[in-house]
């Protein structure tokens, strides 16, 4: 099995496991951490990029932050921005909309039991 075929499997893993911050099962934490290791520089990474701009979980800002220094594929590091900047935007409105609401009925349970994101709580606009 080469590089191209690990990279589809995990792929695969990646859409197929909990992405939620804090679920019991950490498949999503191991996935990135192997990824990270074995993979960063792959150019197969697209699909599995894609589906981390819609997560929650902070590994996920470290890995798109990541491959797109170390990864030597302007594809890919193409996919990379725009995976961040949207993980970045979807996590602000998170933190904005359960700012504004004291139920944070929207935002999934996970989110609300991880610690804010200071990054974006000092972005215009964010709630302090």
């Amino acid at each position: 099995m080469g590089s191209t075929d690990s990279a589809a499997q995990i792929a695969w893993e990646t859409n197929h496991s909990d992405f939620l911050a804090g679920s019991a099962e950490d498949t999503a934490g191991r996935i990135v951490s192997l990824l990270l290791r074995d993979h960063v520089r792959n150019d197969q990474l697209g699909p599995v990029i894609d589906r981390m701009r819609d997560g929650y979980r902070m590994e996920f800002e470290r890995f798109l932050e990541t491959v797109l220094r170390a990864n030597p594929h302007r594809n890919v590091q193409g996919v990379a921005s725009l995976s961040l900047a949207q993980f970045l935007n979807d996590r602000l409105g998170m933190i904005i909309e359960c700012g504004r609401s004291s139920s944070c009925c929207r935002c999934p349970p996970a989110f609300r039991a991880t610690p804010r994101c200071p990054k974006l709580e000092n972005q215009p606009g964010a709630l302090s």
